[in-house]
């Protein structure tokens, strides 16, 4: 069969198999888990899909109207994609794994999204397109994508936070693993600690000398939020207990906010 031939039976009316991998793969990347949580396999021994009805009127969708962004509109716009994460006992009890999507599951970024997010917040990402791609990972100010995928020594962050070696496997859906080495990396790596500087000359732009409003304009550069009067509480605090530090105190807050969970993980 000549390429041609193949992209027409894979797109055809005829063929819906392809467009139900396809749309799965688009409510996987939305939720953390696809309607059929084997990606790759549709066979016998993959597994079932927890809402045949959803997933067959999704690919009818796609087949319809052709088009991807219909597809993803129709998924964050609906209420499953706009629930909240908080737990109920009776739910929890009927579905623990939360196979129906009864409620928002939590989960950490991408490794190459953490990176990309820290350059972002930091203000320091490099967008500029196309181009050569960078060997010095922890220099590079440029998009994860484009850094060199080296076989024997693969990017620091992709490689701590389960990121696929492209070289030697497929990864159709990312694992994720919580090891010490993650925080440790976060908390000491150079790279991280240099974004933390960045961002906190970023705040103080910003912001000025009022500490208040330092720990406001962090907030909103890295959470997207305001914080409440309990985080105040707590950033004064910290302000308070590097009062002998008064230059770098700024720089250490922000790597602090930098690594709460909220940074890392989609909630």
């Amino acid at each position: 069969m000549s390429r041609l031939a193949l992209a027409d039976w894979l797109t055809s009316d005829q063929n819906p198999l392809a467009a139900r991998v396809y749309v799965n793969r688009v409510w996987q990347y939305h939720f953390g888990r696809g309607l059929v949580a084997t990606a790759s396999d549709f066979g016998v021994k993959g597994a079932k899909p927890s809402h045949p009805e959803l997933l067959d009127w999704l690919a009818s969708e796609l087949l319809r109207t052709g088009s991807t962004k219909h597809v993803h509109r129709l998924i964050v716009s609906s209420s499953t994609y706009r629930q909240a994460s908080t737990g109920d006992a009776a739910n929890a009890k009927r579905d623990p794994e939360n196979q129906y999507f009864w409620r928002w599951s939590p989960r950490r970024l991408e490794a190459e999204a953490i990176r990309d997010s820290y350059l972002a917040v930091s203000g320091e990402l490099d967008r500029k397109l196309g181009g050569p791609g960078d060997t010095a990972d922890d220099k590079s100010l440029r998009r994860s994508v484009y850094l060199f995928q080296k076989r024997e020594a693969p990017p620091k962050v992709q490689a701590l936070f389960d990121g696929p070696i492209g070289m030697t496997e497929s990864c159709a859906k990312r694992q994720m693993t919580t090891v010490a080495l993650q925080p440790l990396y976060l908390l000491n790596s150079n790279f991280s600690v240099e974004r933390a500087k960045a961002l906190a000359t970023r705040v103080a732009k910003a912001a000025g000398d009022d500490r208040d409003r330092q720990i406001a304009t962090t907030f909103r550069l890295a959470l997207g939020r305001t914080p409440d009067a309990q985080e105040i509480a707590l950033g004064r605090r910290f302000f308070e207990r590097l009062a002998s530090q008064p230059e770098s105190a700024l720089a250490h807050y922000c790597q602090a906010i930098m690594n709460l969970n909220e940074f890392v993980y989609l909630e």
